[in-house]
C-alpha cells in the first residue's frame, strides 16, 4: 500500500496544474439523494409494451444533479434501470465525467456497468481508461484493464495501468491488482497488489522510499511502514540499509489527545559494519495541559556514542552538538505567579570535554517568580526566586544553592515618557558537598532608575509620511561590590552584551554572580512610524554605559570584569519595508581602539513563500567571522532552487553548504539536493539524495526540507510590523 501524503500539501502540489482539471467543490451536493425524480427528453419517444420506453436523437436524462446525454436510451420501469447506447456521456456535480459506448444503469441503487471508456474523476482527481467500468453501489466503483492518472489532458507523463481498479469514495482509497507503474512510457514498477489513497485522509501502508548516498554511511535504500491506528495516534517503522554500515531501523510513534500530545522515536543499528559495534538514538517527547494554569512537559534523548549525530546527521546544526539535554518539568502560570519544578541533565557526546566543563544536572530546580501586575501609576512588587541541587558524575563540588529577589517599583508613565524608580535586594545562599566553606552566601542590596520621553513629529521621506519618535532613555543601576571569589560556579556565565543589555540589572547569568555596578546608561531610539497604517517601517537605537566605579566582581579568569570609564557602543537598526524586505544590523563597537567587536547583519526578501532570499554576516573580534547565504526560488518554468552556503572567513572554508533543484510538472515532481559540511574529525562530508513524486498516487521520498528549513532564519517581527 502506498500511504497518503499529509494534508494541506494537496493544495500547494496542485496549484500549477490546470485548473479545469482539477476539483472546484460544487454549489450543489456532490451525490444525489436518494429518491429524487429523474427526467428525460428527446427528439422521438415510443413505449414498448407496458416496461420499457425508448427514446432517440438528442436524449438527455437527468436526476438531480447527474446527467446523461446520448442518441439512443431505454428505461425499464418495473426495475428503475437505463441502458444507453451510442456517445454516452455521464457527468454529476462531482465533476465525475465518464464517455463511453454502452451504459447500463439501475439508477436507485447506482448498480451497472459500461464498455470500453474514457474517464475523469474530478473529485481526487484522475483520469484514464478502462476496458470496462462497474458500478458497485453508492461511491464503489470498479475499472477493469485500466489505466489511471493525475496528469491533466494533454500530459500523459506517468500511468498506473492495472488488471482491475477498485475506486471506494467512502474509504478514500483506491485497490488495484496486477499493477504496472509507466513513467515517460517505461515501465518502472510491477506489483500484483496496492492500494492507495484518492483523499487526503491518512491511511496504513508503504510510504514511498528514498535513496540517496553519504560519504559517512554510502549508499542507501529507505522504506518506510506508516500505521493510521487511530485518529490521534499513529506510528512510522522504517528500514534503512546502508552499504557501509548495514541495517538500521527506526520506529517513531506519535499521540494527541485533547490536552496532550507527544511522540516516542527510537533509532538503532543491530550492528554496525564500520565500527563494529551496536549502535542507537532515542528520543521522546510529552507536552499537557492539565488545567488552565498547569502544565507539564518532558524532553529525553540519548545516543549510543559521540559520533553518532556526526555520522548519519544531515545538518551541521545536529551533528556539531556536544551535549543531549534532557528535561521534565511541571509549570504553574497564573495572572501573576508562576512557579516550575524541572529536573533537567545533559549528556556530553563529546568525550574529549573535561569534567569541568562539562554542565550540571539540576536534581531538581524550583523557580517561583512574581509578574508587576497592569498598573500603570503605583507600587509594584517582584520577586525571583530558585532552590536547585547541582549534581555532576565525576565531581567532587556539588550541592544546593538558594537565590532569592524581592523588589518593589513605582512606574508612572502615559505616552509621552516614563519613570520608574526600583529597589530590591540579591540574596544566594549554598550548601555544598566537598568544599572548605559547606554554606557560604550572599547578601546584596540594589536600586534602579529607568527615565525615558517620547517625542513625535510628523516628517516626510521618499515621498511618504511619517510620525517619527525621538525617545531618550537613562538608566541608573548601583549595585554595592562584595568579594565572591569564594562562591562556586555552577551555570553563571557573562551575559551577551548588546542594546537590550544596556538596561540588565545583572551582566551575569545564572545565580552564581551578583554584579557589582554603579553605572548610567545613555540610549536613544528613533522609531518611523507609517502613517498610512501606523507600522513601524525603520527603528534605529544606540547606546552606551557610563561606569562611575571599577566593577570588582568577575568570574575565573577575570571574566566580567570592566575597569574602563565608559563601555563599547551598541546599537541597532531594524527597516521593515513594505514589499517584504527586511533588514536588521546590530553592531558594538569599542571607542578606544576604533574597532568593531561585534556584528550582525541580516537581510530577507520574502514575497511569498517559495520565495525567500536571506543574507546574513556574523563577527565577533577573534572568534567568529561568518556568512550565511540562502535561497529558495523559482526559475525558468517548473524549476525550483534552493541553495545554502554557511562560510567561515576565520577557517576559510565553507562549513557547510546545500544546493537542491526541484522539478514539478503538476502531476510529478522529481527532486535532487546535495549537501557538503566541515566535520573536525572527518574534514568534508558530503552527502546526495534523490526523490520522486507521483501526485495523486502517492509520494516516492519527502520534500528535501529539513536541511533548508534549518538554514532559512525567519525574520523578527518589530512591533507593530504586519504579520508574515
Amino acid at each position: 500500500m502506498l500511504a497518503a501524503p499529509a494534508p494541506g500539501r494537496a493544495a500547494e502540489e496542485i496549484s500549477s496544474c490546470p485548473l479545469d482539471f482539477w476539483y472546484v467543490k460544487p454549489d450543489k451536493p456532490p451525490r444525489t439523494a436518494p429518491g429524487t425524480p429523474s427526467s428525460i427528453s428527446a427528439d422521438e419517444v415510443q413505449a414498448e409494451g407496458k416496461e420499457w420506453v425508448e427514446f432517440r436523437g438528442n436524449v438527455e436524462y437527468r436526476r438531480g444533479t447527474d446527467r446523461i446525454t446520448t442518441e439512443h436510451l431505454r428505461y425499464h420501469k418495473p426495475t428503475d434501470t437505463l441502458e444507453a447506447t451510442g456517445t454516452v456521456n455521464f457527468e454529476n456535480a462531482a465533476r465525475e465525467r465518464i464517455q463511453t459506448a454502452s451504459l447500463k444503469l439501475k439508477i436507485e441503487d447506482e448498480i451497472g456497468e459500461t464498455g470500453v471508456s474514457r474517464y475523469n474523476f474530478g473529485l481526487i482527481p484522475a483520469r484514464g481508461e478502462s476496458r470496462k467500468i462497474e458500478f458497485l453501489g453508492p461511491g464503489i466503483t470498479r475499472l477493469h484493464d485500466v489505466s489511471y492518472t493525475t496528469c491533466p489532458e494533454g500530459q500523459d507523463s506517468w500511468f498506473l495501468k492495472a488488471r482491475q481498479l477498485d475506486i471506494d469514495k467512502n474509504d478514500q482509497l483506491g485497490r488495484a491488482r496486477g499493477v504496472r507503474i509507466e513513467f515517460m512510457d517505461v515501465p518502472v514498477f510491477y506489483l500484483p497488489y496496492i492500494y492507495f489513497p484518492i483523499g487526503n485522509q491518512r491511511q496504513s501502508g508503504v510510504l514511498p522510499p528514498r535513496i540517496g548516498h553519504s560519504s559517512t554511511f554510502g549508499s542507501y535504500l529507505e522504506i518506510p511502514y506508516y500505521l493510521n491506528l487511530a485518529p490521534n495516534y499513529d506510528d512510522t517503522f522504517t528500514a534503512r540499509y546502508m552499504t557501509q554500515r548495514g541495517l538500521m531501523l527506526r520506529n517513531e510513534f506519535r499521540y494527541m489527545t485533547q490536552n496532550s500530545e507527544g511522540s516516542f522515536s527510537l533509532e538503532g543499528l543491530p550492528h554496525d559494519q564500520m565500527a563494529n559495534e551496536e549502535r542507537y538514538a532515542g528520543y521522546y517527547h510529552h507536552r499537557q495541559k492539565l488545567n488552565p494554569d498547569w502544565s507539564t512537559t518532558i524532553d529525553l534523548r540519548g545516543v549510543s556514542d559521540k559520533q553518532y549525530l556526526a555520522d548519519f546527521g544531515d545538518h551541521i546544526s545536529i551533528t556539531s552538538q556536544t551535549h543531549l539535554p534532557t528535561n521534565a518539568e511541571l509549570v504553574y502560570r497564573g495572572s501573576r505567579w508562576t512557579f516550575t519544578t524541572r529536573v533537567s541533565s545533559f549528556e556530553t557526546i563529546d568525550t574529549t570535554i573535561p569534567v569541568a566543563d562539562k554542565p550540571y544536572q539540576r536534581l531538581p530546580q524550583l523557580t517561583l517568580g512574581l509578574q508587576p501586575g497592569g498598573v500603570k501609576n503605583g507600587w509594584q512588587p517582584h520577586f525571583d526566586g530558585e532552590w536547585v541541587n547541582f549534581d555532576r558524575r565525576n565531581t567532587t563540588l556539588t550541592g544546593f544553592r538558594t537565590t532569592a529577589r524581592p523588589a518593589l517599583s513605582f512606574p508612572l508613565s502615559n505616552a509621552w515618557g516614563h519613570f520608574i524608580p526600583k529597589a530590591g535586594a540579591h540574596y544566594t545562599s549554598y550548601n555544598l558537598n566537598n568544599a572548605p566553606d559547606p554554606a557560604p552566601s550572599l547578601a546584596r542590596g540594589f536600586a534602579s532608575l529607568d527615565t525615558g520621553l517620547a517625542f513625535v513629529r510628523n516628517t516626510r521621506y521618499w515621498g511618504q509620511s511619517y510620525q517619527q519618535t525621538l525617545e531618550p532613555r537613562l538608566y541608573y543601576l548601583y549595585v554595592p561590590a562584595r568579594d565572591q571569589n569564594h562562591l562556586p560556579v555552577f551555570d553563571t556565565a557573562l551575559a551577551d552584551f548588546n542594546f537590550d543589555g544596556l538596561f540588565r540589572e545583572n551582566r551575569f547569568t545564572g545565580g552564581d554572580r551578583i554584579g557589582d555596578a554603579n553605572h548610567l546608561t545613555l540610549a536613544v531610539t528613533s522609531r518611523f512610524l507609517d502613517d498610512r497604517d501606523g507600522h513601524e517601517r525603520l527603528r534605529l537605537s544606540l547606546g552606551q554605559i557610563f561606569y562611575y566605579a571599577d566593577q570588582t566582581v568577575g568570574l575565573p579568569n577575570g571574566i566580567g570584569v570592566d575597569n574602563r570609564n565608559d563601555s563599547d557602543l551598541v546599537g541597532e537598526m531594524i527597516l521593515w519595508m513594505s514589499g517584504h524586505w527586511h533588514t536588521r544590523l546590530s553592531a558594538q563597537y569599542d571607542q578606544r581602539s576604533d574597532r568593531a567587536q561585534k556584528e550582525s547583519i541580516t537581510f530577507q526578501y520574502q514575497p511569498d513563500r517559495r520565495r525567500i532570499v536571506n543574507l546574513g554576516y556574523r563577527f565577533v573580534r577573534d572568534q567568529v567571522g561568518q556568512s550565511d547565504i540562502s535561497v529558495e526560488w523559482p526559475i525558468a518554468g517548473r524549476w525550483t532552487a534552493r541553495g545554502r552556503s554557511l562560510y567561515s572567513f576565520r577557517d576559510d572554508r565553507n562549513l557547510e553548504s546545500y544546493l537542491g533543484a526541484e522539478y514539478n510538472a503538476c502531476c510529478w515532481a522529481a527532486r535532487a539536493y546535495a549537501y557538503r559540511r566541515y566535520d573536525d574529525t572527518r574534514g568534508a562530508v558530503n552527502g546526495i539524495h534523490f526523490e520522486f513524486q507521483l501526485v495523486g498516487l502517492s509520494k516516492y521520498g519527502k520534500v528535501p526540507e529539513s536541511p533548508l528549513s534549518q538554514s532559512l532564519f525567519s525574520f523578527p517581527s518589530p512591533a507593530g510590523a504586519p504579520p508574515e
